[in-house]
């Protein structure tokens, strides 16, 4: 799936990687730098995260991306039909388990967008390393009016919309993509390469670059 909320293997982590990017990266020396969120601030000893959007982030449709999207896409991964082991990996945000579980109500969950691009994150206790599980691909952003849209259905090849680097130019299932830049991705790029060529195996994925 190329849907965040459905990751089950390395080989759909490393599409995400190629389209999505989350609220924070680690770097060449494993340290952890603004992406999404420009800037944040860290509270109540720990438990309150107050991050800050990039005014210029933009889905590939031209589309704002808001802290409202982070909200859907972590209620998402928490939802009572996903795999517990997903979802155990943002059992830190008060209230996460219980909503997982059926107990508690998604208003109920530690997450608030205060506005476009504020989104606040409450802990159940303090985790010093709450922000580098914020890296990962299961805490990448999904486009709230794709969702609206087409449901679950919204991460289909032909219906997709991404923040990454990249976006999906073709696909042939079973066979092979191809992937072109983003035009409205925030973020530099590493490197040169304008298209990725990808080709799918007996045995794995290929990634070929042009």
């Amino acid at each position: 799936s190329l849907d965040p909320a459905r990751l089950h293997d390395e080989i759909g982590a490393t599409w995400l990687r190629q389209l999505f990017v989350g609220l924070v990266e680690v770097d060449e020396k494993g340290i952890i730098v603004p992406n999404v969120a420009r800037r944040w601030e860290i509270h109540d000893s720990g438990q309150t995260y107050v991050f800050h959007l990039r005014e210029d982030a933009r889905w590939s449709d031209g589309h704002p991306l808001t802290a409202d999207d982070f909200v859907l896409a972590w209620q998402r991964v928490l939802g009572p039909q996903v795999h517990d082991i997903l979802a155990e990996t943002l059992y830190d945000i008060s209230g996460a388990r219980g909503y997982h579980l059926g107990q508690l109500s998604e208003n109920q969950l530690g997450l608030q967008a205060r506005d476009d691009h504020t989104l606040i994150v409450e802990l159940e206790q303090s985790a010093s390393y709450f922000l580098y599980s914020l890296a990962a691909e299961f805490a990448y952003p999904v486009p709230r009016h794709k969702v609206v849209e087409f449901g679950d259905g919204w991460a289909e090849p032909d219906r997709i919309v991404t923040n990454g680097p990249y976006v999906i130019s073709s696909w042939s299932p079973g066979q092979a993509a191809k992937l072109i830049r983003n035009p409205y991705y925030h973020g530099a790029y590493g490197g040169n390469i304008s298209q990725v060529e990808v080709f799918v195996t007996d045995s794995a994925l290929g990634w070929e670059e042009a």
